[in-house]
């Protein structure tokens, strides 16, 4: 591995990542810390040992410019990797649908295969704290796909300054990695400083002072490479004195171009505005003057140290360097550079330079500029909808210029609408609602209703319940205003309207803002039935397949099966011809859960393949989580818990690739119900309990209880149960009430509260005759919903009650084939007819525990076990100890039989019969066989 000053065990680490690579097992290193640390050295030393080991290499690296085209990064590293740029061409003819990115990954994990062969690859990609959120995405899914391929990837950035950058967002996701290596860079100590300038004779004298040097540099080494390289003084002299003389890093870094000649100044300067690498003809197309001057100053700009040759081309020496120069221009001359470089790139005619002009448009003042930068950044926006942050960037930049230009109201709450778009695309959401609320009310300034209400449509498919209630307050304004002839815009506002109405009622919380002809009165499921009506006249199939989501979510409750059923039906007509693959899959997925609630093992099963055509077929990932977590909930309902469990890994696997952490979110709950049933708590993943008590959800919170009751912890179960026991009484029907109410249901079994177990029991009553289901998509199946009856009647002491609900439950979830729970009937039935009748109850119970035993579930089957000793204990109380010959034997004796005539009526010889009589004597401590009689007659008075 190359020398690094300083930098002994990070070397040994990326050595050992790089031989790893090479032996199979691919990942990514993250090298982060200030500029200046010696990151891009470090990716140096990986390159040249990769390149020793007889690996490929290949380069890419991102620019500082908001205006960058997407996925610069990766197009850079095509120079090396041919195959790559055609495999990214694929983005041309993809929208923002999950496929297309997952598209993507496909196609380059598919080249980095073929280009790491036997040998391996490194792709280094420097710079990434410049990275557009779409080549982040494709390297966060990159990572999954490379474990067993021999390529490893090296990332550099800066630590500093990510905010809300593309990498600030993403960097938590790629560092929890299980394939990420991270090493952050600090300054180099004294000792190590005082080594490397040892080992040089240009820098020797230098070496004495490396604790004044560690001390104003923090031990940067480019700070320190500039001081003793360019600073005018010796290695004698005090450095207080020099730095006097330039008091800023800036005039330490620009003396060597402050000592350059024009017209090589002017070039360096313009280089330095256009980018950190550097192409003459593009330069000299800004500077209006023949190529080979403008490479002659450019190679006099090599000479002084401020540029060089390296892999990838001419460049700064580094970007402190060029961002100095920068800042050292005047005024007027820094707006002439801008000038230049801009009309250069629009002059390339190349159109993924729009971007890129409209940034250096941005810094010229004067409207022809404004106006220029306006429509480039359009354009350019329009260009990279996969990067919705980049494309943001650009359509800021089009709505300030017009701002700047005097554009009349229309026409901002236009630019602004493209604006808040890609807010809410980027994740943006408190930027996206602001931008939704001004723009409404800047749409009905201008007196374009269409307009507010396209602002009031863009806030979709967040469950915030604040969220939720602004959206609805927009969507019943911009309804107010909207003529009847808008009739799918109205479709889809009243839709918007139903979904926060229902998350309101849900929440408790009344609905606020202005009122939409009366809409904020109106209950949730007859807003959704109007919009969806409305979307059919109007025959518009795509506005009909969204109104028919929102009314479905506002019947997500059992008791909606006949309505939900009809509407799953025409979502699946629908979705054949739908653009997108949620639209495609919405109709199956609801199939899936009727055939959950109707028991319906088969119907989930024909659910489960429509959905894995459409994962095949339009290759996305979304739709193989799904299959995969169908397939999951099916596998634990029959008991084959070792098969779930991979199910729920692979599961987990694409929610990672994906990025969605609702998916994690089921992952968890998806393990808390699998320990719950099985009564293990190491089936709880680790942070579970603090995931759910964050959760402002009831649902979710009521899981707290669930999960501490497991581990006996049942003073904090009944500390948390107790802000939930109001829950049950106030929630109306509606998404997530079947959920919640059987959720504090069964914890109000497991901390012992009757009262709500009670009041729970009356709410879920109407669902006993289905299994658990209610269409919101449950990550878990529960079988019989007469099994939680009875349950909850067995808690609050009508033992007959719930032994009926308990004998159904049974026989539904045997008929179905839900074997864990018609096992966990068995026991609960037994523990209902122990006082009554304990010899069906002992039965009962041992058959639990056989089946409890078959299915590896450790917790029910040490209760039953119990209770099956309990009632053995106490048969034999009652029996005396004696088998059942012998029992036998002595209730004919208790009929004054003889030994001989209970010989002939069991077929017995008389002398076994008397060793019975005698063993039964013995047992019972008795002496003559008229005692048994006594006993016998005393056993069944």
């Amino acid at each position: 591995m190359r020398f690094v000053p300083g930098r002994q065990v990070e070397l040994a680490r990326l050595e050992s990542a790089c031989r790893a690579a090479r032996a199979g097992a691919g990942h990514l290193v993250l090298l982060t810390g200030e500029a200046g640390i010696g990151k891009s050295l470090l990716a140096q030393a990986v390159a040249a040992e990769a390149e020793s080991l007889g690996m490929a290499v290949a380069r890419g690296w991102c620019m500082d410019d908001p205006g960058a085209p997407i996925l610069w990064p990766w197009r850079r590293v095509s120079r090396d990797l041919p195959d790559l740029g055609r495999a990214l061409d694929v983005t041309k003819d993809l929208d923002s649908d999950d496929t297309a990115r997952f598209q993507i990954v496909d196609a380059v994990a598919s080249v980095l295969a073929a280009a790491a062969g036997d040998v391996g690859l490194v792709v280094i990609l420097e710079d990434l704290h410049w990275a557009d959120s779409l080549s982040l995405s494709l390297l966060r899914g990159l990572l999954h796909e490379i474990t067993s391929l021999r390529v490893l990837f090296v990332g550099t950035s800066r630590h500093d300054g990510l905010g809300e950058s593309a990498l600030g967002r993403a960097l938590p996701e790629l560092l929890r990695g299980s394939n990420t290596l991270h090493i952050p860079l600090a300054g180099l100590t004294v000792q190590a400083v005082t080594t490397w300038l040892e080992g040089d004779p240009d820098t020797r004298g230098w070496a004495p002072h490396a604790d004044d040097l560690v001390r104003r540099t923090g031990g940067n080494p480019f700070y320190i490479r500039s001081l003793t390289t360019e600073l005018v003084a010796s290695p004698g002299d005090d450095l207080t004195a020099s730095f006097a003389e330039r008091p800023t890093w800036r005039a330490v870094l620009v003396a060597p171009y402050r000592g350059l000649p024009e017209p090589a100044r002017t070039t360096v300067a313009t280089a330095a505005v256009l980018g950190e690498r550097l192409s003459p003809t593009v330069l000299a197309m800004a500077l209006d003057r023949p190529v080979q001057e403008v490479s002659d100053d450019l190679a006099f700009a090599v000479t002084a140290g401020i540029l060089h040759f390296g892999d990838t081309g001419l460049a700064f020496n580094h970007s402190l360097v060029r961002d100095a120069i920068v800042a050292d221009l005047g005024v007027a001359e820094r707006a002439q550079a801008h000038a230049g470089v801009a009309a250069a790139l629009e002059r390339t005619g190349d159109p993924v330079m729009a971007g890129r002009a409209a940034i250096h448009w941005s810094r010229v003042e004067g409207a022809e500029a404004a106006a220029r930068c306006r429509d480039l950044a359009e354009r350019a926006a329009e260009s990279q909808s996969l990067a919705p942050d980049r494309a943001l960037e650009l359509a800021r930049l089009a709505l300030e210029s017009a701002q700047a230009l005097g554009a009349p109201d229309e026409e901002l709450a236009e630019r602004l609408l493209v604006v808040a778009r890609f807010e809410w695309a980027a994740g943006l959401l408190p930027q996206a609602l602001r931008s939704c609320t001004s723009g409404l009310e800047l749409a009905e300034a201008a007196g374009r209703p269409d307009l507010a209400a396209d602002f009031a449509l863009i806030p979709q498919g967040v469950g915030s319940f604040d969220v939720n209630q602004l959206v609805g307050a927009m969507c019943r304004r911009a309804l107010a205003a909207l003529p009847g002839s808008e009739v799918t815009r109205r479709a889809r506002l009243l839709a918007l309207s139903a979904v926060s109405a229902a998350e309101a009622a849900q929440s408790g919380i009344p609905l606020r803002g202005e009122d939409g002809g009366g809409q904020a009165e109106r209950a949730p499921a007859s807003l959704s039935a109007e919009a969806l009506a409305v979307a059919t006249a109007s025959g518009d199939r795509r506005a009909e397949l969204e109104t028919i989501a929102a009314h479905h979510f506002v019947l997500s409750y059992p008791q909606s099966i006949a309505e939900r059923t009809v509407l799953a039906a025409r979502a699946v007509e629908l979705g054949a011809s739908a653009s997108t693959t949620m639209g495609e899959l919405w109709g199956h997925l609801w199939q899936a859960d009727l055939a959950f609630q109707l028991g319906d093992v088969g119907g989930v099963q024909q659910a489960i393949a429509h959905i894995e055509h459409v994962a095949n077929r339009r290759t996305s990932p979304v739709a193989r989580w799904h299959v995969l977590r169908l397939r999951a909930a099916l596998a634990v309902l029959g008991g084959r818990f070792d098969e779930g469990r991979e199910l729920a890994r692979e599961t987990r696997l694409v929610a990672d690739r994906i990025g969605d952490l609702s998916m994690v979110g089921m992952h968890h709950a998806f393990h808390v119900q699998l320990g719950l049933v099985r009564g293990d708590p190491a089936d709880f993943l680790p942070g579970a309990l603090e995931m759910v008590q964050s959760a402002p959800v009831p649902l979710v919170r009521a899981t707290a209880v669930l999960i501490f009751a497991a581990r006996g912890e049942l003073g904090r179960a009944r500390s948390e149960f107790a802000t939930l026991r109001d829950v049950p009484a106030r929630m109306p029907l509606g998404p997530r009430w079947f959920g919640t109410v059987g959720q504090i249901g069964f914890g109000a079994v497991l901390v012992g509260d009757p009262m709500v177990a009670r009041e729970c029991y009356g709410l879920l009553l109407p669902c006993a005759r289905w299994c658990a289901g209610d269409g919101g998509g449950s990550p878990f199946a529960a079988g019989s919903n007469e099994h939680r009856l009875g349950l909850l009647a067995q808690a609050f002491g009508e033992l007959g009650l719930a032994a009926e609900h308990l004998t159904r439950g049974v026989a539904v979830d045997d008929r179905i084939g839900a074997r864990p729970y018609a096992a966990l009937g068995r026991l609960a039935l037994a523990e209902c007819l122990e006082g009554g009748d304990p010899g069906r109850a002992l039965g009962l119970a041992q058959a639990a525990a056989d089946e409890f035993d078959v299915l590896d579930m450790p917790g029910p089957l040490a209760k039953a076990i119990r209770l099956r000793d309990r009632l053995d204990g106490r048969r034999a109380l009652q029996t005396g100890g004696l088998t059942e010959r012998e029992l036998e034997v002595a209730r004919l004796v208790g009929d004054l039989l003889t030994n001989q005539q209970i010989a002939d009526q069991l077929f017995l010889s008389v002398r076994t019969v008397e060793s019975h009589v005698r063993s039964a004597l013995t047992k019972l401590g008795l002496t003559r066989r008229s005692e048994i009689a006594r006993w016998i007659h005393d056993q069944h008075a």
